[in-house]
């Protein structure tokens, strides 16, 4: 609302953009929630690599 008074008003150095306010939530994971992000972590990295390495080796052919 603001912004559009200052708009109107012709006092475009007034114009911001508010940020807004962070609010802190916490995760809340159990042991097995936690395994499972690991393992995707892990597998998704090997993934990776493995595609890569594959990509190489097609390559120097």
């Amino acid at each position: 609302f603001t912004n559009i008074v200052s708009w109107l008003a012709e006092d475009e150095d007034l114009i911001s953009v508010t940020p807004k306010q962070m609010e802190n939530i916490p995760l809340a994971m159990t042991a097995g929630d936690l395994r499972v992000v690991v393992y995707a972590i892990i597998l998704f990295g090997l993934l990776i690599i493995g595609q890569g390495i594959r990509i190489y080796l097609k390559r120097r052919k």
